[in-house]
C-alpha cells in the first residue's frame, strides 16, 4: 500500500493558509495538482458516502488520470 501524508494549516475560522507534503511514496508528483485531486477525491468520497473506497479508486470513478 502507498501513503500520502499531507498537513494542513488552518485559521481560527477554517481558512486553509497552507497545505506542505510530510511523505509520498506514490509515483504522483507532490504539487498543487495531487493536493487538488485529492481534495475532489475526498469530497466525492463523503458526497456519495463511499468512506471506504479507496482514493485510487474515486480517482479513477471521477476519470482523473496521473500525468
Amino acid at each position: 500500500m502507498k501513503h500520502i501524508q499531507i498537513t494542513v494549516g488552518l485559521t481560527d475560522d477554517l481558512v486553509i493558509k497552507k497545505i506542505t507534503f510530510d511523505y509520498n511514496d506514490t509515483t504522483f508528483p507532490s504539487d498543487s495538482k495531487l493536493i487538488e485531486s485529492l481534495s475532489f477525491a475526498m469530497l466525492t468520497s463523503c458526497r456519495t458516502n463511499q468512506e471506504s473506497m479507496g482514493v485510487q479508486d474515486l480517482l479513477n470513478e471521477t476519470g482523473i488520470k496521473r500525468e
